[in-house]
């Protein structure tokens, strides 16, 4: 039991030690605490207008694609880009653009369930695709696609296809 009551009281000190260091060195730093506080304000401020970006995308992405909008293509997905389709191909974006082409005009899409998450200047965005024929019939499939900012402007790097 003595025991006990040592390790309790080691303890409580401990803590009251620590509480009395962190409110010293909070009083001392003060002044790099705010700072640290604007710089944070800075880069949520800096996310907002990226995420902003991003939505817009791929608001205008689903219309693009409805409408073979090769020029959207060649401008937001990157040279290098690559598609991992949920049939098992891999495009690149010339294959992807030629693809689009081929599909039927009077397909509508639609992307839903858009979220971001930015990692400095590159970003995972998924969603679902949602592909309405003209008989009525629809489809849909997840997706991931990593984006980078490259010269001040959001491009897709890759498409992964899920279901």
């Amino acid at each position: 039991m003595p025991g006990i009551m040592l390790r309790i009281a080691v303890a409580l000190l401990t803590f009251l030690f620590g509480v009395g260091l962190t409110s010293l060195c909070s009083s001392l730093f003060a002044p790099a605490a705010e700072l640290t506080e604007s710089r944070v304000e800075m880069v949520v401020e800096s996310l907002s207008n990226d995420e902003q970006e991003l939505r817009q995308i791929y608001s205008d992405y689903a219309g693009a694609q409805t409408r073979h909008d090769n020029t959207f293509f060649e401008q937001t997905e990157a040279e290098e880009f690559r598609l991992f389709s949920r049939t098992g191909r891999t495009l690149n974006r010339a294959e992807d653009i030629e693809l689009l082409n081929s599909l039927n005009p009077s397909i509508r899409y639609d992307v839903e369930e858009l979220e971001i998450q930015f990692q400095q200047n590159s970003a995972v965005v998924t969603g679902q695709m949602r592909a309405t024929y003209p008989n009525g019939f629809s489809d849909s499939w997840h997706w991931i696609d990593v984006c980078v900012k490259r010269d001040g402007r959001w491009q897709i790097l890759s498409t992964t296809q899920l279901d």
